[in-house]
Order: C-alpha cells, then sequence, then structure tokens
C-alpha cells in the first residue's frame, strides 16, 4: 500500500526516511543492542522478526499517511506544493522528526554518526527528533520561511505534549 501511494516517489525524492528490514542502518529502524539475540531464540525468534515486520511496515505507512495528508492539506489551501521541493523537502523532515527518526541530511555528518550513536545509545534517532522537535527555534524557523508546515508541526508538538503532561 506504501509503495503503491501515488506521491510515494514524491516523497522518497523530498528525503522522508522509509526504513526496511536487514538493512543497513541508514534505511532500518534502530533496535535495541541485543535484539539480534532475542531473534535467535528458539520459537519466540520467530515472534520477535513477525513483530519487527509489523512495526517497519506500520511506521512506513503512518509516513506515507502523513506525508500525504500534509501535501493534500497544502493543496487544498491552495499551495502548488508538488512544483516546490524545498517546501516538500520540509514536509519530509517534519514527518521524519515526528516519526522518530531525526537527523540530518543523509550522507553527511550526524548521519554518518548514527551507527556508531546506535551502539552507545538505546534509539539515538528516536531521542534526536525529540529534540529536534522541542527546540523552539526550528518553529521560530518554519513558521517565516514555511507557514503551512509550522501550524501541523505546533500541532504535533501540542499532541505530544499534552501526552507526556498526561503521562
Amino acid at each position: 500500500e506504501v509503495f503503491q501511494n501515488p506521491l510515494f516517489e514524491t516523497a522518497e525524492e523530498a528525503g522522508v526516511s522509509f526504513t526496511e528490514i536487514g538493512s543497513s542502518l541508514s534505511k532500518a529502524e534502530e533496535k535495541y543492542l541485543g535484539a539480534s539475540l532475542a531473534e535467535r531464540i528458539p520459537f519466540i525468534g520467530k515472534g520477535i522478526r513477525k513483530t519487527n515486520r509489523a512495526f517497519v511496515a506500520m511506521a512506513n505507512k503512518l509516513r506515507m499517511d502523513t506525508f500525504a495528508s500534509m501535501v493534500k492539506d497544502a493543496e487544498a489551501a491552495g499551495f502548488n506544493i508538488l512544483a516546490d521541493p524545498e517546501k516538500l523537502e520540509e514536509i519530509a523532515t517534519f514527518v521524519n522528526r515526528a516519526t522518530g527518526r531525526g537527523g540530518g541530511t543523509p550522507g553527511k555528518g550526524l548521519e554518518k554518526s548514527m551507527q556508531a550513536l546506535n551502539a552507545l545509545f538505546f534509539s539515538p534517532r528516536l531521542q534526536l527528533s525529540r529534540l529536534q522537535l522541542l527546540n523552539p527555534v526550528y518553529y521560530v524557523r518554519l513558521a517565516k520561511e514555511q507557514p503551512m508546515i509550522a501550524k501541523q508541526a505546533l500541532k504535533s508538538a501540542a499532541a505530544f505534549t499534552g501526552m507526556v503532561g498526561t503521562i
């Protein structure tokens, strides 16, 4: 369903981080350090692999649906967003951060360090995405440059803050 979405190629080109099972860390969801050992446990390991596949599929669908929804909302508001790669990249950046795939530009700087960080910390992309979304400078810059995307980002931040406050 994700790959058949008419906006899939657009989302991928814009930089939405679609993940895969059994690929390099840059294209995989982060696992805890002992995950590969747990997958080798007789009988239980098959279940662990299945839940991993289910999570990756759900995360990719969430990313695709969120990207498509934001593009649709922008077009409904009168923006020709599909003709603006910069806005599409900003939507992709927000989608990645909102779904726990924080980081920088693929192949550069921080992105190259993620494998080492994953060996030291639990889920560094998720932790980084939360820091990036909690940074007020991100919202100020976004409000000036991309007000439509800023509105969606602020809604997401308010929901996250409400959830954390409730917990």
